[in-house]
């Protein structure tokens, strides 16, 4: 009962300070990119970095063991070092500059511990953090989106330092070292890999970084919160009633398009028995954290903020922002919108949350109309709570439906902010679509009068006592009404639910033509619409060529009407493109992949795309990790084109242009070309395929048997190139090819494969 009592408290002094903080506070949202001086890692690379560490094996007695402990260190540097590379983790961006602050104040009688250990931001959805044993810890965007304060920050990265500290990588590796020898996963995965600690070492980073956090004079209370931040973090951001905008005050939406019921938010969670298993729930890290704390003596002791609090209010709205942006890029749209739902209740309608709100209905009526909804949709079952909601509603409208709310929701942004030209890019592209697939205006027109609900009158009383009621549901941030309604579960009580109900004038097919049909009113939409005309038709010409050859690859047709050029050297004449980081990967005869020449290979790859330019005259331009003059700005170019090249992906044949292309929109000129290489080379091995005719014929030429055994028994040798290149602007995929050979990879066979397979792409 204390434990409640405590927590009671808490959440009184806590309440209401952070909606007041974020009313008074005004936010604008900058996309987050690298500065600064390069991560060492970056600097020396793989091999340098390998080298550096052989210390690390020094003193491990046994053969085995200290084989498979170097192969960890090569895996485990090889994922850092990629991972640093890839795009995906900033450095001396504010965030990490933040983080690291805070983890100098949680080490500041450690200074040495204060260099070695260096926080990234890793930019991911997830709420998760992670550390390797380097020294380098990982925080996810999707964390700082989802904490309440800076004290619950400051816990996990204590948490996080103590597994570093404590070499806890390592030695849980060394205690299971066979996890690693049957995975092929790389990047994060891995690193997840590395990070699954047994129960007791999870147990005592909770334990030592408990103390770290105390001596750091932070409110013990938070560690405990903590412990719900990481329940409750797959949850939106707070729990908001679904609702169309501003769209709702003007259109009725047919009941139909609701679910019967809203799905339970599981208020138990990772509370299952965990007594044999190898990992603690987070019950019994929460238990575990009561029992180090001293409630009559620490319990209100303690600061929640040792920097400046507007501090972390910007900077965690930055964090939610960029986890938004990194939705998109995984279609996530029916998320997307929803979250705007709850960050206006939060932030206020403001231009970026309207911007991402445009954005997501853009992207629902593209996948819906192309039929790639089903590899966007967020199931219902899937979901809980009021995104239920959401995903129950965008599911069941038509295309047309999710063509006319995003066509009217866009054009309201572009009127509200005429001087936004990517998002007028986008405007008149969702309305060119709309010529092509919605209804007539004078559809739209017949059904533009709305039926506004009466306004039923209510006692003073009422009205007074409604507004109370909903300012201090406002104040509630998600986690304390999550916790209120668990205690209230746990102590047989039942949680008020507030639903609202919906009047249905129009039916689920055509309700939305009454949106629409109001837009058709405005005399300078009408005009803005029928200026459309034309391009209108140039794309549905377009279209009607496309799909003619799909089925055989458009794009390799296109490349192959010219074949007088086929064969001396030209695939398709690529004017000074610009070779994205080109990967490289190996694997061994189980598919299992080799760091260790994963990563010397990959340097030698970049080398040799390098020499490409200097000796044989093949004109491009690479943005490597590897090259000499790496700088900040190289690899900030990296994560966005990355950014941009992931999502392209899942479009797939969509006309719809990227929406992280607004990121790169100036790269063409910088560069001088239309044409972006995403490239890399995978070298692997399997059996060798001996046709069935073959053994007919050794088997009958008895001699000939023993040679066609060896041959069989011999792995084949296959290096590829998948390559890819596209129009940032328009997302066109200029090239998609595949060169395929069969070798073994050495320093002469990289050179040759990059020269062959370059040179059947550039323009001479």
């Amino acid at each position: 009962m204390r434990h409640l009592i405590a927590r009671a408290l808490c959440l009184v002094l806590f309440l209401g300070s952070v909606f007041t903080s974020n009313a008074q506070q005004s936010f604008e949202y900058t996309p987050l990119v690298s500065s600064g001086e390069l991560p060492e890692e970056l600097i020396l690379g793989y091999t340098e970095i390998l080298a550096k560490r052989e210390e690390a094996q020094e003193g491990i007695a046994g053969e085995n063991l200290r084989r498979s402990t170097e192969k960890f260190i090569e895996r485990s540097t090889f994922s850092t070092t990629s991972l640093l590379g890839s795009g995906f983790v900033l450095f001396n961006d504010p965030i990490s500059n933040y983080l690291n602050e805070i983890k100098d104040h949680l080490l500041k009688d450690t200074p040495e511990d204060q260099e070695r250990i260096q926080i990234y931001l890793m930019r991911q959805t997830e709420a998760n953090a992670f550390a390797t044993e380097i020294g380098a810890i990982f925080v996810t965007t999707g964390l700082v989106a989802e904490v309440e304060n800076e004290a619950q920050l400051a816990f996990i990265i204590a948490h996080e330092i103590t597994h570093v500290k404590r070499n806890h990588i390592v030695n849980s590796f060394k205690n299971e070292n066979q996890k690693l020898k049957r995975s092929n996963r790389i990047y994060t995965q891995v690193l997840d890999e590395l990070s699954a600690y047994s129960k007791e070492l999870e147990l005592e980073s909770d334990g030592l970084g408990f103390e770290l956090f105390a001596n750091a004079g932070y409110d013990l209370e938070e560690a405990v919160n903590t412990m719900d931040v990481l329940q409750f973090s797959y949850l939106p951001l707070d729990e908001v009633p679904f609702h169309l905008n501003d769209f709702d005050g003007d259109l009725r939406i047919p009941d139909i398009l609701y679910p019967d019921s809203i799905k339970e938010i599981d208020l138990d969670g990772d509370l299952a028995d965990d007594s044999r298993s190898t990992h603690p729930n987070l019950s019994t890290r929460r238990d575990a954290l009561y029992d180090l704390m001293d409630y009559e003596e620490n319990s209100n002791k303690g600061v929640i903020y040792q920097f400046d609090q507007s501090r972390f209010n910007d900077l965690r709205y930055q964090a939610r922002m960029e986890s938004l942006k990194m939705m998109l890029g995984d279609a996530r749209y029916t998320e997307v919108y929803h979250e705007t739902c709850v960050l206006e209740s939060i932030y206020g309608n403001n231009k970026d949350i309207q911007r991402f709100r445009a954005k997501s209905l853009y992207g629902m009526a593209k996948y819906k109309l192309h039929d790639l909804w089903y590899t966007s949709r967020l199931d219902y079952d899937d979901a809980q709570g009021e995104l239920s909601v959401s995903a129950f509603f965008f599911d069941e409208i038509s295309e047309e439906a999710a063509l006319s709310l995003a066509a009217y929701d866009m054009y309201n942004y572009m009127n509200e902010y005429p001087d936004d030209e990517f998002m007028k890019t986008l405007t008149e592209d969702i309305m060119i679509e709309y010529r092509l697939n919605g209804p007539s205006l004078d559809d739209a027109l017949a059904l533009s009068a709305f039926d506004e609900p009466e306004e039923e009158e209510e006692e003073e009383g009422e009205e007074e006592e409604e507004e109370k009621v909903e300012e201090v549901e406002r104040e509630m941030t998600k986690l304390e009404r999550l916790r209120a309604e668990r205690e209230a579960k746990r102590s047989g009580g039942v949680s008020e639910d507030s639903t609202g109900t919906k009047s249905a004038v129009l039916n689920e097919e055509n309700f939305h033509l009454a949106l629409f049909g109001r837009l058709s009113l405005d005399s300078a939409f009408v005009s803005f619409y029928n200026s459309l005309e034309e391009r209108a038709k140039e794309e549905e010409e377009e279209r009607d060529d496309r799909e003619n050859f799909f089925e055989n690859d458009w794009y390799t047709f296109k490349a192959n009407q010219n074949r007088q050029k086929a064969r001396k050297g030209l695939q398709r004449d690529l004017e000074n493109p610009v070779f994205v980081n080109p990967f490289f990967y190996k694997y061994d005869k189980d598919f299992d992949s080799d760091a260790h020449n994963s990563g010397v290979y990959e340097e030698r790859v970049h080398a040799s795309y390098q020499r490409m330019n200097d000796e044989f005259g093949l004109k491009h331009t690479l943005l490597s990790e590897h090259q000499i003059d790496l700088d900040v700005t190289t690899m900030n170019r990296i994560s966005l084109l990355n950014d941009w090249f992931f999502e392209r992906l899942n479009h797939g044949n969509i006309p719809m242009i990227p929406l992280n292309a607004e990121y790169v929109w100036e790269y063409p000129d910088t560069f001088e070309t239309e044409a972006f290489v995403f490239t890399g080379v995978l070298s692997y091995r399997q059996p060798q395929h001996i046709d069935p005719l073959t053994w007919v014929y050794s088997a009958l030429l008895y001699p000939l048997l023993p040679l066609t055994i060896l041959a069989a028994s011999r792995p084949r040798w296959t290096v590829e190139v998948p390559t890819m290149a596209f129009d940032l602007r328009s997302g066109d995929c200029l090239l998609n090819q595949n060169f395929t050979y069969q070798q073994r990879l050495n320093d002469i066979g990289v050179t040759r494969i990059v020269h062959d397979s370059m040179s059947q792409l550039i323009a001479k």
